[in-house]
């Protein structure tokens, strides 16, 4: 077992070995935003992959979890290029695909069983569906700024630079490698107000030299079940400093991986520093502040009359309360955390459980919230017979993925917390949860004007087969027509940015 894929790594170490450093760079740099980015085309010095290759989603036919282990694999094996082949040519970068596919085939028919099929789903699910949400784009980056100015004292003791600085250099930076794979050293600021100083503090944080790479990617990678699924650094450093066709430069493989070290990764350098204390609590009640000025602005129609239950911190309430005439919605928001630990545990049993068990306690909390309510003892809000309809949704920062299966053991978990607190096991059918991203909120937020509010939610949680899909998925299926007219509802940052604000 362990010498077949002993063997099917070492013949994809040595291919690596024959590339050359710039023109990897280059190419890598060019297929992940030719898969990320909208209406990018890739340069015409690269041979283009035949036109089979795109009859099928560019996610699945070139997958970018693998670029990111060719990226990392020629990082560790840099000093030891020798550059007899080019992967600006299709076969080559085929070869190198077809070689980590012959990995992922010895590491499935070795590691995976019926008995852990599902955790290797789960693991599966974590590894791939971060890349084929959304691509990239400004009003993501305005929702985690607005997030974060709200725990701002935090952010800026940590970074040693203001927030709004930091993240307008950061989009400026983002823009330019969407259109360059490198920058030239030094690199000077054009923005008003914005200091070369400042871009540095910003650079300290997300960027490394090449030839610190290869200790960080040694302590990640496992010739296991867990290969493609390890944390590389260039979640933590996308910025690679090394020179680049003989200049010292900034080089960017993945303006994906660059955009997100902006906005889910500013998490990770926080709650590292800060802990999940002080900063921890001020952490959620920005994010539940974030949901209620986005419940706020969505009610432009005034469909829903809206509660907010943040100032009684004394009992069992919800963050935010929506109503219409004959339905309740119950918003319970929270910063749960999920894709690190879930993709880089060996022993996957035990990171999801402890998942599962958080995500239980998050809706047995929203669920001693609608109890009081129906007592008769919720602060501000009568129980009416009016009321005919009851739901409670949980609003989770980042998209969890737990659906499926994975929904079926949680809901055992939820009657398992419904035992110890008393509640009647009733509740679950008489008032049904839904699990939501925020992004994913934002735009059921926008259908629910169009449409009836319980009609919306009664759909999803009574059919055999959408009850166990994500609220996206649902609404892409039931309300494309309405979901067509969405839009972002914040968005900060102005057009007026551009890659040439960066030099």
């Amino acid at each position: 077992m362990l010498i077949k894929l002993d063997t099917s790594y070492k013949a994809f170490r040595n291919f690596i070995r024959k590339l050359d450093f710039d023109d990897s760079m280059y190419v890598i740099w060019a297929y992940f935003n030719l898969i990320t980015l909208n209406n990018f085309k890739l340069p015409e010095d690269i041979e283009s992959p035949p036109s089979d290759i795109f009859r099928r989603p560019l996610m699945i036919s070139i997958q970018p979890w693998k670029l990111l282990r060719i990226t990392d694999e020629i990082l560790l094996r840099k000093k030891e290029l020798k550059k007899e082949k080019s992967l600006k040519t299709w076969g080559s970068l085929a070869n190198c695909l077809n070689k980590l596919e012959t990995i992922n085939g010895v590491i499935a028919q070795n590691f995976i069983s019926e008995e852990n099929i599902k955790n290797e789903i789960f693991r599966t699910a974590h590894l791939q569906f971060p890349w084929q949400e959304t691509a990239p784009n400004i009003p993501e980056l305005s929702r985690y700024y607005l997030i974060y100015e709200k725990v701002k004292t935090f952010f800026e003791e940590y970074y040693e630079i203001p927030i709004k600085h930091f993240y307008f250099l950061g989009l400026a930076i983002y823009t330019k490698f969407t259109k360059y794979p490198a920058i030239k050293l030094p690199v000077e600021v054009l923005l008003k107000d914005i200091s070369n100083e400042h871009l540095n503090k910003l650079l300290k944080s997300i960027s490394l030299p090449a030839s610190e790479f290869p200790k960080e990617i040694l302590q990640k990678q496992k010739l296991d079940e867990s290969f493609f699924s390890a944390f590389s650094p260039l979640q933590s450093y996308p910025l690679i400093i090394e020179k680049f066709r003989g200049e010292e430069c900034l080089i960017c493989p993945s303006s994906y991986l660059l955009f997100q070290r902006l906005t889910t990764g500013i998490y990770y350098d926080l709650i590292s520093k800060f802990g999940h204390g002080e900063f921890g609590n001020a952490f959620g009640e920005a994010f539940e502040s974030y949901v209620g000025e986005l419940v706020h602005t969505a009610n432009k129609n005034k469909k829903f009359t809206i509660l907010d239950d943040s100032s009684d911190r004394s009992a069992h309430t919800v963050d935010w309360v929506l109503s219409d005439s004959t339905t309740r919605l119950f918003i319970e928001c929270k910063t749960q955390r999920a894709t690190l630990d879930v993709k880089q545990e060996l022993d996957l049993t035990k990171s999801k459980e402890k998942l599962l068990e958080s995500i239980s306690k998050h809706i047995v909390q929203g669920y001693l919230s609608i109890q009081r309510y129906l007592d008769g003892e919720y602060p501000n809000l009568k129980c009416s017979k009016d009321i005919e309809n009851i739901y409670l949704v949980v609003v989770y920062l980042e998209n969890l993925y737990v659906f499926g299966f994975e929904g079926d053991e949680l809901k055992n978990k939820v009657r398992h917390r419904f035992k110890i607190n008393g509640i009647s096991e009733d509740m679950l059918d008489k008032y049904p949860y839904v699990i939501s991203s925020v992004r994913e909120m934002e735009s059921a937020l926008q259908v629910l004007q169009k449409v009836d509010m319980n009609e919306f939610f009664h759909k999803k949680i009574n059919d055999s087969e959408m009850k166990k899909w994500a609220l996206s998925s649902y609404m892409n299926n039931c309300y494309k027509e309405e979901s067509k007219e969405n839009v972002a509802l914040f968005n900060i940052f102005t057009s007026k940015l551009r890659a040439e604000d960066i030099k």
